[in-house]
């Protein structure tokens, strides 16, 4: 049993460098991890990785300098979040930069 277990992450900037790794973390300990980031190849690929170390790994194309698709991952993840056994997102990781 991961530390979290049951629990949601945001992770922006997911799709390398230190948002990757924060990623990849947050699923070797149980959670589900929505890798948010501009790169669809990349971030399809950590969210794969997240899964096979035990998360629950979800890519959600996202640009943050934009506020239409921050908008969009905001209704998205807690919407999908609700299907599941909790209620709202645990944690939010954001890598501005």
């Amino acid at each position: 049993m991961g530390r979290f277990d049951g629990r949601t992450a945001v992770v922006t900037g997911g799709t390398s460098g230190i948002g990757r790794a924060i990623a990849l973390l947050l699923g070797e300990e149980g959670a589900r991890v929505y890798v948010a980031g501009r790169d669809e190849e990349r971030g399809t690929s950590v969210a794969h990785e997240v899964t096979s170390r035990g998360g629950d790994g979800r890519f959600v194309r996202t640009d943050v300098a934009d506020d239409a698709p921050v908008a969009s991952l905001a209704a998205t993840a807690p919407r999908t979040v609700r299907s599941s056994t909790a209620s709202t997102a645990s944690m939010l990781m954001t890598r501005l930069g």
